[in-house]
């Protein structure tokens, strides 16, 4: 791992690379979201379990943005 000395840093270029270390975090974040997501297709069966912990089953219907569209065997709609 580099090491990247901040002592020197002023308050302003502190914030600055704060911004651009978040920004950083959240894309690669976003980018490992997108590779599970295409772990699937629209029409695809899955299962998952809810937060109640009960198993569900059903079928991918659509990609959003940050998750993805599953209508249950009985017919409820879950964004995962």
């Amino acid at each position: 791992m580099m090491s990247i000395n901040i002592d020197h840093l002023s308050v302003d270029e502190l914030v600055t690379l704060n911004h651009h270390i978040i920004e950083r975090l959240k894309m690669l974040e976003s980018l490992e979201a997108h590779k599970s997501m295409m772990q699937f297709h629209p029409g695809a069966r899955v299962s998952f379990d809810s937060p109640s912990g009960e198993r569900l089953s059903g079928t991918v219907m659509k990609f959003n943005r940050k998750t993805v569209t599953v209508v249950t065997d009985t017919s409820q709609r879950w964004n995962i």
